[in-house]
């Protein structure tokens, strides 16, 4: 590779100047001239002088500079070509949600950014001139590749929360029709993590709840019915869930739903007769 880059600029040339000013590896060694033609194209020039780790660091800020300037257009692009169904909300909804997937081994930031590394290395290896718009176009074929990965998993995570919403939102009005609604319900997390249900007399009505889906005698001893629990809070509609032994979940999301479903009216018992009564001796004797 040629000791002296030059990059050829169009547009504002001040967001690639700071991200290499702020480069303490490689900022002496880059120049910038302004345009001074009807094209509008600036001139950076980059001499390493045989020193390969200011060349490296030029082109960590090169590559990083390529993605935050013409990723977002080139996901915009895509989500366009191949989702026309997508609402200009949706498009931008998705946009902004792209630091979901930064640490996806195969498309997050750091894959992202290897494979812009590389093309730019074989680009310069072949030429020391580089016009980057160009570049971008006609040269990140791979880079191009793993962003309509990117859009897929995107959209998809997009439809999925979606779809969550729409869930959260039929339960709660599920909750809503229910007539006659207790003013609580315990829920007791034992220490193998399954549920015990109770009511606001602090009767065992776990069995009794779950005898509306299967029968009690059929779920295996390994079981801890998270799958029910939430049927079953549907079903009884308490006004207010208190959760006793919170520290034994196993299952956080579980429970992140549940707040949700009964619009906050959950709360985590720090400590109470009932959480040390004999009623839940056989579910703490594990406790850790």
């Amino acid at each position: 590779m040629a000791e002296e880059v030059v990059l050829g600029v169009r547009g504002d040339l001040n967001q690639l100047k700071k991200r290499m000013m702020e480069n303490a590896a490689c900022n002496t060694k880059v120049r910038f001239a302004p345009a001074t033609n009807k094209d509008g194209i600036h001139t950076v020039l980059f001499e390493s002088k045989g020193d390969g780790t200011a060349l490296d660091s030029f082109m960590q800020s090169l590559a990083e500079y390529i993605i935050e300037r013409y990723e977002a257009p080139m996901i915009r692009r895509i989500l366009c070509e191949k989702y026309p169904q997508l609402t200009p909300a949706q498009t931008r909804e998705i946009l902004r949600n792209t630091e979901y997937f930064t640490d996806d081994r195969t498309c997050g930031y750091q894959a992202r950014k290897k494979t812009v590394l590389l093309s730019l290395y074989n680009y310069l290896a072949e030429d020391s001139k580089m016009l980057v718009d160009g570049f971008v176009s006609f040269r990140l074929k791979d880079y191009e590749a793993l962003l309509e990965s990117l859009a897929e998993k995107l959209v998809e995570n997009c439809i999925t929360r979606h779809e969550y919403e729409d869930f959260i939102s039929l339960l709660r009005y599920f909750v809503s029709i229910q007539e006659e609604r207790p003013s609580i319900v315990h829920i007791c997390v034992t220490a193998d993590g399954r549920y015990e249900l109770f009511s606001e007399c602090l009767e065992d009505i776990t069995d009794e709840c779950l005898s509306d889906f299967v029968d009690p005698r059929d779920i295996p001893e390994s079981a801890n019915f998270d799958d029910l629990l939430i049927s079953m809070l549907i079903t009884l509609a308490p006004k207010h869930i208190t959760v006793h032994h919170a520290e034994q979940i196993r299952n956080r999301e579980l429970f992140r739903t549940i707040r949700r479903v009964f619009s906050g009216s959950l709360s985590y018992c720090t400590g109470c007769d009932m959480c040390s009564s004999k009623m839940l001796s056989h579910t703490t004797q594990n406790e850790v």
